[in-house]
């Protein structure tokens, strides 16, 4: 194992929590009708943040001591996190989702992000 793999979970950490903040944060400024939305940095960062996350993911996946092929907790969490970028698609979208599907959709997505943390820090499966 790479003496670099305490640094890059600890970043992959950051990442996913800093995803989470932000995807609540698009939510409450949606609801409340925010000007900040539109802006540019909103609409980027996001973006930018889950890439990050995503390739210390794919480090910490060919670093780690797991194969996705033996890990159940891992394949559960990669295909929650799918399930996660539908319902934030639906959650964030204006006008083609009604006000209750969307905000449906925003705590739906909270509750799988936990899930992905929870199978992320137990192992669990």
């Amino acid at each position: 194992m790479s003496a670099y793999y305490p640094l890059l979970k600890y970043l992959h950490m950051l990442f996913a929590l800093l995803s989470l903040a932000g995807f609540v944060l698009r939510g409450a400024m949606m609801w409340r009708g925010s000007a900040w939305l539109g802006h540019p940095l909103t609409r980027t960062l996001p973006h930018v943040n889950d890439a990050l996350l995503f390739l210390f993911g794919l480090l910490l996946l060919w670093l780690g001591p797991w194969s996705l092929a033996s890990a159940g907790w891992l394949q559960l969490k990669l295909g929650l996190l799918l399930v996660y970028i539908g319902l934030g698609f639906i959650a964030l979208r204006r006008g083609r989702f009604s006000r209750g599907q969307r905000l449906a959709a925003w705590f739906a997505a909270i509750l799988v992000f936990t899930v992905m943390l929870w199978l992320a820090r137990f192992k669990a499966l």
